[in-house]
């Protein structure tokens, strides 16, 4: 098929798997590579340039609207009136997760999570490699309690 040969519709298609995987993965961050993406893509609809310039502007793209974007959009994100705290930790509270550092009390430390590195907070100090259990959860940010 011709038209997948076009690198205005690669960068398209980049964008749309960026942008539909922030709804599956936590944070608030692949979204702005999905933007990027498509800022690309419209840019070769109007021009045409080499691909180390369109990587180029695909980067330049992605960081500029992550710099000016992050804030308003997580604030969004959070007032959403559907989106409840109860909907934002599903899957979390409760759950068992192995300390990847020493967790201070007011200190931001991490946690792995399912096989993924978490930042983590506690009210109580704990060792690393010591497990605990996700008491809440706070945007990308879990708060836990030794077991």
């Amino acid at each position: 098929m011709e038209i997948f040969q076009r690198p205005e519709v690669a960068w398209f298609l980049v964008g749309l798997v960026c942008i539909l995987a922030e709804f599956v993965l936590p944070g608030v961050v692949i979204i702005f590579f999905g933007i990027g993406a498509w800022v690309t893509a419209f840019l070769l609809l109007i021009f045409s340039f080499s691909f180390g310039l369109q990587v180029l502007f695909f980067v330049l793209a992605s960081v500029i609207s992550l710099l000016t974007l992050r804030k308003r959009l997580n604030r969004v994100m959070a007032l959403k009136p559907n989106v409840t705290a109860e909907m934002r930790s599903e899957g979390f509270l409760g759950e068992t997760a192995v300390c990847r550092g020493p967790l201070l009390p007011g200190k931001i430390g991490k946690v792995e999570y399912k096989g993924a590195i978490w930042e983590a907070w506690s009210d109580e100090a704990i060792e690393t490699e010591r497990l605990v259990t996700i008491i809440d959860v706070d945007s990308i940010k879990l708060k836990v309690k030794a077991k």
